[in-house]
């Protein structure tokens, strides 16, 4: 049995195991689209189909590499030695970006700088306490409901989940920076968001979606980087999630396609080859993880975005066009 069971059929049953389980995926969502359509049931209801697919396309992607959390505490240990001086400015600046959005916590009526929909939201994440199950703007929505359900329908159950996004955005911002340039400059532009009045709005939608987008942007970019496709699948979910929000969030995943096309373009032309064994050589080098890329961020986002919208419509609404 150690004999047949050898390095290459490891990984080929591997591979084989990996293409199973995006076909039972297919057939799980196939499931929740089912249910939702004939019994126009609530998206919960089918939820459960949803999830097991999302895990089964997570599991299509992994690359068989097993986490060590061991290894991560000395090599935080070790950075932070390395790296003081750094580490002591990106203190510095949360301390200020957190100053920024709090100093006007407490004021009332809230000024936001774009729209002044504190009540509005203070309702729809109310009635969602109370059943409710909106598909449109979920992020700012469903995060408000939670933060009322632990503090109070009060001032710090509508704000005080934004203003902890919206200080957490800024280190995040910084490791989003740090996937494309060097640390000065990483610092420099980490300055300026995180004291940049206007982002600083305690209005409901603006630092939820602020954190999803540069959570997207960061785990694009750590893909790339890395070269580790796992990191799109939260990616791939925070980017059908962001279809629902406001038309300025609605544009960033789409454009991220001709990004990750040009990206695509570089990886397989660019120095151009000399020949075509060169040409063939890095087709073979990228081909299946491209393909599993572009299999699961579709998977995940027709998963994700198939539900609501297929509710709204059955109430004759379409909230995604």
């Amino acid at each position: 049995m150690t004999h047949f069971l050898t390095a290459p059929r490891r990984r080929y049953a591997f591979i084989l195991s990996q293409w199973i389980a995006l076909a039972i995926a297919a057939y799980c969502g196939w499931q929740g689209y089912e249910l939702v359509d004939r019994s126009r049931v609530a998206i919960e209801v089918a939820a459960r189909w949803y999830a097991v697919a999302l895990v089964l396309i997570a599991y299509f992607v992994w690359d068989g590499g097993r986490p060590h959390p061991g290894a991560w505490p000395p090599r935080v240990i070790a950075y932070i030695r390395e790296h003081p001086a750094e580490l002591a400015l990106l203190v510095l600046i949360c301390v200020v970006g957190a100053f920024v959005r709090l100093f006007r916590y407490g004021t009332l009526p809230p000024t936001g700088y774009i729209i002044l929909e504190e009540h509005i939201y203070g309702g729809i994440q109310w009635d969602v306490l109370h059943g409710a199950r909106p598909y449109i703007y979920p992020i700012p929505t469903y995060l408000g409901a939670l933060s009322q359900w632990m503090l109070g329908p009060s001032t710090h159950g509508l704000r005080a989940a934004y203003i902890a996004l919206g200080i957490m955005t800024v280190p995040l911002f910084y490791l989003m920076m740090r996937e494309v340039v060097q640390r000065p400059a990483a610092l420099f532009a980490t300055t300026i968001f995180a004291s940049a009045h206007v982002l600083s709005d305690i209005g409901p939608p603006h630092q939820p979606l602020i954190v999803t987008e540069v959570l997207l942007v960061w785990f694009v970019l750590r893909s790339l980087n890395t070269g580790n496709i796992m990191w799109l699948v939260p990616g791939a979910v925070l980017a059908a999630l962001l279809s629902f929000e406001y038309e300025t969030a609605k544009a960033l995943p789409v454009f991220m396609i001709p990004f990750l096309a040009w990206v695509a373009f570089r990886a397989l032309l660019w120095p151009i080859p000399r020949s075509l064994a060169t040409l063939t050589g890095r087709f073979r080098t990228m081909s299946l993880p491209a393909v599993k890329a572009v299999v699961a961020v579709t998977a995940i986002v027709i998963i994700v975005a198939a539900g609501p919208i297929i509710a709204e419509n059955h109430r004759g609404r379409n909230i995604y066009f």
